[in-house]
């Protein structure tokens, strides 16, 4: 389908890095905002806007037919969702199809095909990769029968969930009684169904995704692997590119999810997860959208994964390389708005000072700068540090380097637990795991200085008093200076 305008339904570092992909390739864009989404990058960057609800999601991001008639009235022909939100939702895609707005993913009925674990789980069955042992389960079915099938430890799944959601982790019956009706509740809340299923759960894991893309032609690449074990509560923090493991296992992932990927007639960009385990790999799940981390992917094959997305849905050749090779190392750290030392709570307000990191081969995907605020309503994700190196090692270092130069003022982050994870033994040595930032996150509280809080927040006080008295007119200043000298202006 040919289309010159492409609204963006999503928000953050992900809709300006949409836009620019737009713009790279001459298109027009039309940003679909929430009410408080006046003070971000997208918004400033956008050629048209269309507000389309209130900030709560339910009321804008979540709004189906708030989202198509947005596009609609702007002309837009084409609509890509990012992550999140109605990304992997094959009724908003539907709906792009029924309205003749090109959906810059798969189609619907492959969203809703990948969309459910268990019936993906047959695909990659038959394609040959082992999966997990897992039992679909009702509320006439006996729980016992069910989990000794699959035993302990396990965990309760949301069928159509993601993105941490809907899944716990169980160790006995009584626990398994009591948390069942949470993951159903909170499966119908996101995800609109309560089917969920049990599957054996691994503690000495590994977190691996296989980055895939289908081009409009059918042509299939295989665009290496990612670690993303790095992870809290089930929500990645630190991922790479690629993985450590080792090269005959890499090998037969790659042939297997070829052979996935020819059994379908998928177009676009897909990743399919595994666990890993030993000597072993199991099939976890597909997504059927852009992931967080795709800028791994990016930075060691020299790819654009956003544009070759539009240029699929425009029916257009993606890489002319198509034995494209790695090179090199990737890192991405995602900066978050939380407080690490009260177990990641989130952090909300204006950014009063924000300084990004600068050098060769350090990229920042943000949607955030100096006055802009920080919501309630959505995730802490506020930028995604990325670095490359000839090296891992020295892909560390560049991390290191840059998280030092990054400078954040009037809200909490996360990045000096990154900095100390980057230096902890074990992800140096590869060994992290998907349970290992629990164990390492309560050394890092035990062991770190205690925040002096009644000063900062003494600070943080004065810093949005000369914030609010210099007004968003003086877009760069020194805080320290500011608090210190205390001048009026």
């Amino acid at each position: 389908m040919a289309f010159e305008k492409v609204a963006i339904a999503n928000r953050g570092e992900i809709a300006k890095r949409i836009i620019v992909s737009c713009h790279e390739l001459n298109l027009k864009t039309v940003l679909l905002y929430a009410k408080g989404d006046i003070q971000q990058e997208a918004y400033r960057m956008a050629d048209e806007r269309v507000c389309i609800g209130d900030s709560e999601p339910i009321h804008s991001y979540l709004n189906i037919s708030a989202l198509i008639e947005g596009a609609k009235f702007k002309g837009a022909k084409a609509l890509h969702p990012g992550y999140g939100f109605l990304s992997e939702n094959s009724q908003f895609a539907k709906s792009c199809e029924d309205n003749q707005i090109a959906f810059i993913g798969p189609c619907s009925k492959d969203i809703s095909l990948f969309g459910n674990k268990m019936k993906a789980r047959k695909i990659a069955q038959k394609a040959g990769i082992p999966v997990l042992a897992s039992e679909k389960i009702s509320s006439k079915d006996k729980l016992k029968e069910k989990a000794e099938k699959v035993t302990y430890p396990l965990m309760v799944k949301a069928s159509c969930g993601g993105g941490g959601r809907g899944l716990r982790l169980v160790n006995n019956l009584e626990e398994l009684e009591n948390i069942i009706p949470l993951v159903r509740q909170e499966a119908l809340q996101n995800f609109n169904k309560e089917d969920i299923f049990l599957e054996k759960y691994l503690n000495q894991a590994k977190h691996i995704e296989v980055q895939v893309f289908i081009s409009a032609k059918g042509e299939i690449f295989i665009l290496g692997d990612r670690d993303c074990s790095s992870q809290r509560r089930h929500q990645k923090i630190i991922e790479e590119a690629p993985s450590l493991l080792p090269l005959k296992m890499k090998e037969k992932m790659r042939e297997l999810c070829y052979k996935f990927c020819s059994l379908m007639n998928y177009r676009g960009a897909g990743t399919l997860e595994f666990l890993v385990q030993g000597d072993k790999f199991f099939f976890l799940e597909m997504n059927t959208r852009i992931q967080v981390e795709h800028t791994v992917t990016e930075m060691i094959y020299g790819v654009d994964l956003i544009k070759a997305q539009i240029l699929t849905a425009l029916g257009q050749a993606v890489f002319l390389d198509r034995d494209l090779k790695a090179q090199g190392h990737s890192i991405q750290c995602r900066i978050c708005a939380e407080d690490p030392h009260q177990d990641f709570l989130p952090s909300i307000g204006p950014l009063l000072s924000c300084v990004w990191p600068l050098g060769q081969n350090i990229r920042v995907d943000t949607g955030f700068q100096q006055g802009d605020q920080i919501s309630s309503f959505y995730d802490s994700l506020i930028s995604k540090i990325v670095v490359w190196d000839t090296t891992r090692k020295g892909a560390m270092q560049k991390m290191k380097q840059a998280l030092n130069q990054t400078i954040i003022f009037g809200i909490f982050t996360n990045i000096s637990f990154l900095n100390f994870l980057l230096s902890h033994e074990d992800f140096i040595k590869n060994q992290i795991q998907i349970n290992s930032l629990e164990k390492i996150h309560k050394n890092w509280q035990t062991n770190s200085l205690p925040l002096q809080k009644e000063l900062l927040e003494s600070v943080f006080k004065e810093l949005q008093s000369s914030f609010n008295r210099k007004g968003l007119k003086k877009r760069s200043f020194n805080p320290w200076s500011d608090f210190l000298t205390n001048k009026e202006e």
